[in-house]
Protein backbone atom coordinates (compact mmCIF):
# COMPACT_ATOMS: atom_id res chain seq x y z
CA UNK A 1 0.00 0.00 0.00
CA UNK A 2 3.13 2.54 0.61
CA UNK A 3 4.88 1.74 -1.81
CA UNK A 4 1.01 2.25 -4.20
CA UNK A 5 0.73 5.08 -2.65
CA UNK A 6 4.17 6.75 -3.88
CA UNK A 7 4.20 5.59 -7.11
CA UNK A 8 0.83 7.42 -7.21
CA UNK A 9 2.61 10.77 -5.72
CA UNK A 10 5.19 10.74 -7.96
CA UNK A 11 3.13 10.13 -11.09
CA UNK A 12 0.79 13.48 -10.13
CA UNK A 13 4.68 15.48 -9.46
CA UNK A 14 5.49 14.33 -13.10
CA UNK A 15 1.74 15.79 -14.09
CA UNK A 16 2.19 18.81 -12.40
CA UNK A 17 6.25 19.69 -12.82
CA UNK A 18 6.57 17.94 -16.42
CA UNK A 19 9.78 20.64 -16.78
CA UNK A 20 11.63 18.27 -13.78
CA UNK A 21 11.57 15.17 -15.69
CA UNK A 22 11.61 16.67 -19.68
CA UNK A 23 14.67 18.19 -20.74
CA UNK A 24 14.11 20.78 -23.61
CA UNK A 25 15.44 20.09 -26.79
CA UNK A 26 18.83 21.38 -27.90
CA UNK A 27 18.87 23.99 -30.86
CA UNK A 28 19.49 22.67 -34.13
CA UNK A 29 21.72 25.41 -35.06
CA UNK A 30 24.44 27.93 -33.56
CA UNK A 31 23.13 29.38 -30.82
CA UNK A 32 23.37 33.62 -30.84
CA UNK A 33 24.98 33.69 -27.13
CA UNK A 34 27.58 30.99 -28.02
CA UNK A 35 27.97 31.80 -31.99
CA UNK A 36 27.03 35.26 -32.42
CA UNK A 37 28.92 35.23 -35.70
CA UNK A 38 28.19 32.29 -38.25
CA UNK A 39 30.33 31.52 -41.31
CA UNK A 40 29.47 33.40 -44.69
CA UNK A 41 32.60 33.61 -46.81
CA UNK A 42 32.78 36.43 -49.29
CA UNK A 43 35.98 36.28 -52.57
CA UNK A 44 36.82 39.43 -53.38
CA UNK A 45 39.75 39.20 -56.36
CA UNK A 46 40.41 35.58 -56.25
CA UNK A 47 40.76 35.40 -52.05
CA UNK A 48 37.80 33.95 -50.10
CA UNK A 49 37.61 36.09 -46.84
CA UNK A 50 37.09 35.05 -43.24
CA UNK A 51 33.81 36.61 -42.91
CA UNK A 52 30.23 35.93 -41.34
CA UNK A 53 27.08 37.37 -40.73
CA UNK A 54 25.54 38.29 -37.41
CA UNK A 55 21.90 39.23 -36.67
CA UNK A 56 20.42 42.45 -36.21
CA UNK A 57 20.78 43.51 -32.92
CA UNK A 58 17.37 45.89 -33.39
CA UNK A 59 15.46 42.07 -32.55
CA UNK A 60 17.02 42.19 -29.42
CA UNK A 61 17.05 46.03 -28.57
CA UNK A 62 15.41 48.01 -31.01
CA UNK A 63 17.01 51.63 -29.38
CA UNK A 64 20.74 50.23 -30.65
CA UNK A 65 20.01 50.97 -34.45
CA UNK A 66 18.45 53.92 -35.90
CA UNK A 67 16.25 52.13 -38.50
CA UNK A 68 14.09 50.39 -36.20
CA UNK A 69 12.45 48.65 -38.97
CA UNK A 70 12.27 45.11 -37.90
CA UNK A 71 11.20 45.35 -34.14
CA UNK A 72 11.99 41.20 -33.32
CA UNK A 73 11.98 38.77 -30.75
CA UNK A 74 14.50 36.31 -32.11
CA UNK A 75 16.91 35.84 -29.23
CA UNK A 76 18.86 33.30 -31.42
CA UNK A 77 19.74 31.74 -35.22
CA UNK A 78 17.47 28.72 -34.61
CA UNK A 79 14.63 31.75 -33.48
CA UNK A 80 15.61 34.10 -36.66
CA UNK A 81 15.27 30.95 -39.00
CA UNK A 82 19.03 31.48 -40.44
CA UNK A 83 21.20 28.51 -41.00
CA UNK A 84 24.68 28.29 -42.93
CA UNK A 85 24.69 26.82 -45.65
CA UNK A 86 28.10 26.04 -47.78
CA UNK A 87 29.30 29.53 -48.93
CA UNK A 88 26.19 30.71 -47.79
CA UNK A 89 22.83 31.32 -45.88
CA UNK A 90 19.55 30.55 -45.65
CA UNK A 91 16.51 32.31 -44.45
CA UNK A 92 13.86 29.88 -43.34
CA UNK A 93 11.79 32.95 -41.05
CA UNK A 94 10.01 35.85 -42.26
CA UNK A 95 11.62 38.66 -40.69
CA UNK A 96 15.38 38.02 -40.30
CA UNK A 97 17.80 40.84 -41.18
CA UNK A 98 21.90 39.88 -41.07
CA UNK A 99 25.16 41.59 -42.01
CA UNK A 100 28.28 40.42 -43.51
CA UNK A 101 31.34 41.35 -40.91
CA UNK A 102 35.39 40.46 -41.23
CA UNK A 103 35.57 37.33 -38.42
CA UNK A 104 39.30 38.69 -37.92
CA UNK A 105 38.95 41.78 -36.27
CA UNK A 106 35.35 41.68 -35.20
CA UNK A 107 34.09 43.92 -36.94
CA UNK A 108 31.67 45.04 -40.42
CA UNK A 109 33.40 44.33 -43.10
CA UNK A 110 32.89 47.55 -45.50
CA UNK A 111 32.89 46.97 -49.13
CA UNK A 112 33.96 49.71 -51.64
CA UNK A 113 32.28 48.54 -54.76
CA UNK A 114 33.63 51.38 -57.41
CA UNK A 115 34.41 50.32 -60.51
CA UNK A 116 33.63 46.18 -59.76
CA UNK A 117 31.40 44.08 -60.02
CA UNK A 118 29.33 41.76 -57.55
CA UNK A 119 27.31 38.54 -57.89
CA UNK A 120 25.51 36.04 -55.94
CA UNK A 121 23.49 32.97 -56.49
CA UNK A 122 20.09 32.99 -55.03
CA UNK A 123 17.06 30.38 -54.69
CA UNK A 124 14.03 32.46 -54.11
CA UNK A 125 11.32 30.18 -54.71
CA UNK A 126 9.87 30.09 -51.49
CA UNK A 127 9.30 33.91 -51.59
CA UNK A 128 5.89 34.53 -52.91
CA UNK A 129 4.63 37.86 -53.95
CA UNK A 130 3.94 40.45 -51.22
CA UNK A 131 7.13 39.77 -49.51
CA UNK A 132 10.93 40.45 -49.85
CA UNK A 133 14.12 38.54 -50.87
CA UNK A 134 17.07 41.64 -50.52
CA UNK A 135 20.15 41.51 -50.59
CA UNK A 136 21.82 45.12 -50.12
CA UNK A 137 24.48 47.95 -49.24
CA UNK A 138 24.02 50.11 -46.82
CA UNK A 139 26.55 52.76 -44.84
CA UNK A 140 26.56 52.07 -41.72
CA UNK A 141 28.64 54.50 -39.25
CA UNK A 142 32.33 53.13 -38.47
CA UNK A 143 32.06 53.92 -35.16
CA UNK A 144 29.04 51.03 -35.20
CA UNK A 145 29.12 48.01 -33.19
CA UNK A 146 28.58 44.96 -34.99
CA UNK A 147 24.74 43.94 -35.12
CA UNK A 148 24.16 47.68 -34.64
CA UNK A 149 23.95 51.10 -36.35
CA UNK A 150 21.40 50.26 -38.74
CA UNK A 151 20.25 52.67 -41.43
CA UNK A 152 19.48 52.46 -45.44
CA UNK A 153 17.77 54.75 -47.87
CA UNK A 154 14.40 55.15 -45.91
CA UNK A 155 16.51 55.92 -42.65
CA UNK A 156 19.13 58.71 -43.57
CA UNK A 157 21.93 56.97 -45.22
CA UNK A 158 23.34 55.79 -48.37
CA UNK A 159 22.03 52.64 -49.73
CA UNK A 160 22.15 50.19 -52.60
CA UNK A 161 19.85 47.78 -53.36
CA UNK A 162 21.45 44.66 -55.20
CA UNK A 163 17.78 42.83 -54.99
CA UNK A 164 14.38 43.16 -53.80
CA UNK A 165 12.84 40.04 -55.37
CA UNK A 166 10.47 37.44 -54.81
CA UNK A 167 8.71 34.66 -57.69
CA UNK A 168 6.56 37.82 -59.50
CA UNK A 169 9.39 40.38 -59.96
CA UNK A 170 12.78 42.20 -58.57
CA UNK A 171 14.23 45.07 -58.79
CA UNK A 172 17.53 46.86 -58.16
CA UNK A 173 17.49 50.82 -56.75
CA UNK A 174 20.40 52.98 -55.72
CA UNK A 175 19.40 55.65 -52.78
CA UNK A 176 21.91 58.32 -52.56
CA UNK A 177 21.86 60.95 -50.29
CA UNK A 178 22.78 64.61 -49.76
CA UNK A 179 25.82 63.70 -47.28
CA UNK A 180 28.61 61.71 -48.30
CA UNK A 181 30.03 60.95 -45.05
CA UNK A 182 28.37 58.08 -43.98
CA UNK A 183 27.08 60.34 -40.79
CA UNK A 184 24.26 58.63 -40.45
CA UNK A 185 20.89 60.25 -39.29
CA UNK A 186 22.46 63.78 -40.74
CA UNK A 187 21.10 63.53 -43.96
CA UNK A 188 18.12 63.68 -46.43
CA UNK A 189 18.01 60.49 -48.92
CA UNK A 190 16.69 59.35 -51.84
CA UNK A 191 13.45 56.82 -50.28
CA UNK A 192 11.83 56.02 -53.70
CA UNK A 193 15.53 55.57 -55.65
CA UNK A 194 16.00 55.08 -59.38
CA UNK A 195 15.30 51.44 -60.46
CA UNK A 196 14.84 49.04 -63.03
CA UNK A 197 11.79 46.72 -62.09
CA UNK A 198 11.35 42.91 -63.54
CA UNK A 199 7.34 43.05 -64.09
CA UNK A 200 6.93 46.70 -64.97
CA UNK A 201 9.54 46.58 -67.82
CA UNK A 202 10.67 42.73 -68.32
CA UNK A 203 7.13 41.39 -67.70
CA UNK A 204 7.12 37.43 -69.29
CA UNK A 205 11.24 36.96 -69.08
CA UNK A 206 11.01 36.52 -64.99
CA UNK A 207 8.63 34.56 -63.26
CA UNK A 208 7.61 31.16 -62.87
CA UNK A 209 8.82 28.68 -65.60
CA UNK A 210 9.75 32.06 -67.59
CA UNK A 211 13.38 33.07 -69.32
CA UNK A 212 14.60 33.52 -65.73
CA UNK A 213 12.28 30.88 -63.79
CA UNK A 214 12.09 31.87 -60.30
CA UNK A 215 11.31 28.45 -59.43
CA UNK A 216 15.19 27.66 -59.86
CA UNK A 217 17.96 29.42 -58.59
CA UNK A 218 19.47 32.31 -61.07
CA UNK A 219 22.66 34.68 -60.20
CA UNK A 220 22.25 37.90 -59.62
CA UNK A 221 25.01 40.86 -61.06
CA UNK A 222 25.98 44.68 -60.16
CA UNK A 223 28.29 46.79 -61.39
CA UNK A 224 29.39 49.82 -60.69
CA UNK A 225 31.51 52.22 -63.67
CA UNK A 226 32.51 55.79 -64.02
CA UNK A 227 33.47 58.36 -61.76
CA UNK A 228 31.37 61.25 -61.01
CA UNK A 229 29.50 62.42 -64.09
CA UNK A 230 29.77 58.94 -66.13
CA UNK A 231 29.53 57.00 -63.21
CA UNK A 232 26.79 54.03 -64.10
CA UNK A 233 25.20 51.11 -62.79
CA UNK A 234 24.24 47.95 -64.28
CA UNK A 235 22.85 44.49 -63.35
CA UNK A 236 21.66 41.55 -64.84
CA UNK A 237 20.68 37.95 -63.69
CA UNK A 238 22.23 34.56 -65.38
CA UNK A 239 20.55 31.14 -65.21
CA UNK A 240 22.22 28.86 -67.61
CA UNK A 241 22.12 30.53 -70.68
CA UNK A 242 19.41 32.66 -70.68
CA UNK A 243 20.40 36.44 -69.49
CA UNK A 244 17.68 39.22 -68.44
CA UNK A 245 19.44 42.90 -68.71
CA UNK A 246 18.70 45.82 -66.54
CA UNK A 247 18.43 48.90 -68.01
CA UNK A 248 21.97 50.87 -67.01
CA UNK A 249 21.31 54.15 -64.98
CA UNK A 250 23.17 56.57 -65.58
CA UNK A 251 22.58 60.13 -63.82
CA UNK A 252 20.74 61.35 -66.85
CA UNK A 253 18.74 58.24 -67.27
CA UNK A 254 17.52 58.82 -63.34
CA UNK A 255 17.46 62.73 -62.95
CA UNK A 256 14.63 62.13 -65.88
CA UNK A 257 12.66 58.56 -63.89
CA UNK A 258 13.28 59.86 -60.35
CA UNK A 259 11.52 62.62 -58.87
CA UNK A 260 14.07 63.04 -55.70
CA UNK A 261 17.46 62.49 -57.82
CA UNK A 262 19.32 66.29 -58.41
CA UNK A 263 15.75 67.76 -56.95
CA UNK A 264 16.65 71.35 -56.94
CA UNK A 265 12.92 72.32 -56.96
CA UNK A 266 13.11 74.47 -53.38
CA UNK A 267 9.84 75.04 -53.43
CA UNK A 268 8.90 71.18 -53.45
CA UNK A 269 7.05 69.76 -50.18
CA UNK A 270 6.50 66.38 -49.01
CA UNK A 271 6.38 63.77 -50.50
CA UNK A 272 8.63 64.98 -53.28
CA UNK A 273 11.23 67.43 -51.26
CA UNK A 274 14.47 68.97 -52.03
CA UNK A 275 17.82 66.60 -52.62
CA UNK A 276 19.82 68.24 -55.00
CA UNK A 277 23.02 66.56 -54.27
CA UNK A 278 21.34 63.07 -54.19
CA UNK A 279 22.81 61.56 -57.05
CA UNK A 280 26.01 58.91 -57.82
CA UNK A 281 28.52 61.29 -56.56
CA UNK A 282 27.76 60.83 -52.84
CA UNK A 283 27.30 57.60 -53.54
CA UNK A 284 30.81 57.04 -55.07
CA UNK A 285 31.80 58.83 -51.99
CA UNK A 286 29.93 56.49 -49.21
CA UNK A 287 31.30 53.63 -51.22
CA UNK A 288 35.10 54.74 -50.80
CA UNK A 289 34.76 55.05 -47.14
CA UNK A 290 32.55 51.87 -47.42
CA UNK A 291 29.37 49.88 -46.80
CA UNK A 292 28.14 46.77 -45.76
CA UNK A 293 26.80 44.06 -47.21
CA UNK A 294 23.16 43.43 -45.86
CA UNK A 295 20.18 40.45 -46.41
CA UNK A 296 16.95 40.26 -45.13
CA UNK A 297 13.84 38.56 -45.82
CA UNK A 298 10.75 40.69 -44.88
CA UNK A 299 6.97 41.42 -45.82
CA UNK A 300 3.21 41.20 -44.72
CA UNK A 301 2.05 39.18 -47.68
CA UNK A 302 -0.74 40.11 -49.61
CA UNK A 303 -0.91 43.69 -51.66
CA UNK A 304 1.65 44.52 -48.98
CA UNK A 305 4.74 44.48 -51.91
CA UNK A 306 2.83 45.63 -54.78
CA UNK A 307 5.28 48.05 -55.09
CA UNK A 308 7.92 46.02 -56.01
CA UNK A 309 5.49 42.96 -57.65
CA UNK A 310 2.22 44.39 -58.77
CA UNK A 311 0.03 42.38 -56.69
CA UNK A 312 -2.87 40.97 -58.13
CA UNK A 313 -2.30 42.99 -61.41
CA UNK A 314 0.86 40.39 -62.05
CA UNK A 315 -0.59 37.10 -63.04
CA UNK A 316 3.00 35.86 -62.35
CA UNK A 317 1.84 36.59 -58.54
CA UNK A 318 -0.78 33.99 -58.36
CA UNK A 319 1.59 30.79 -58.00
CA UNK A 320 2.18 29.49 -54.68
CA UNK A 321 5.30 28.43 -53.07
CA UNK A 322 5.41 24.73 -51.61
CA UNK A 323 7.93 26.32 -49.21
CA UNK A 324 8.71 29.52 -47.18
CA UNK A 325 12.20 30.92 -47.70
CA UNK A 326 15.19 31.96 -49.64
CA UNK A 327 18.73 31.44 -50.22
CA UNK A 328 22.10 33.10 -50.93
CA UNK A 329 25.23 31.79 -51.45
CA UNK A 330 28.86 32.16 -53.54
CA UNK A 331 29.20 36.20 -53.00
CA UNK A 332 31.92 37.15 -55.65
CA UNK A 333 33.55 40.72 -55.54
CA UNK A 334 35.67 41.26 -58.81
CA UNK A 335 37.09 43.81 -61.71
CA UNK A 336 34.21 44.98 -64.38
CA UNK A 337 33.69 42.50 -67.06
CA UNK A 338 31.45 42.90 -69.96
CA UNK A 339 28.25 43.28 -68.99
CA UNK A 340 26.05 40.75 -71.61
CA UNK A 341 22.53 41.63 -73.18
CA UNK A 342 19.02 39.92 -72.94
CA UNK A 343 18.87 36.75 -75.03
CA UNK A 344 15.24 36.61 -75.00
CA UNK A 345 12.24 38.23 -76.55
CA UNK A 346 9.45 38.58 -73.99
CA UNK A 347 6.51 37.02 -75.04
CA UNK A 348 3.58 39.22 -76.58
Amino acid sequence: MKTTLLLIAALALVDANPATYQKPPKPSGPDYLNDKVIPFPITVHGKKLKTGLVLDNGWFDSKKQIGGVFPGTFKNWVEAGVESIPNGAKFNKIGSRVYVVNEKNNKYEYLNLNNKQISFEVDISGVGCGYNAAGYTTAINKHAKIGEGYCDGQNFCNEMDLLESNIGSQSYTPHPCTDSKNINGTTICDPWGCNDNAYRNHNNLYGPGLHINTLKPFRVYTQFAGTKNTYVTRAWMVQGKNVLRFTDMTDSFCEANDPFWRNTNTSSVAPIFPCPTCDYNTLEASFKIGQVLTFSFWGSGGEGMSWLDGGALNPHCTYQPTWTGWYVRDVVIENNKKAPVTNAVAAA
